[in-house]
């Protein structure tokens, strides 16, 4: 996937969800960061 200038928050994101580095819930659910998500 790619990003594109300015989207630096969402690149480092995608990353550590690449990685397995994201916290999660029991269920195994992320939170998305507010960037991420439309209005």
């Amino acid at each position: 996937m790619r990003t594109r200038p300015g989207e630096e928050e969402i690149s480092k994101w995608l990353i550590k969800l690449g990685n397995g580095e994201l916290v999660s819930n029991e269920y195994d659910e992320i939170e998305l960061p507010r960037s991420c998500t439309f209005n």
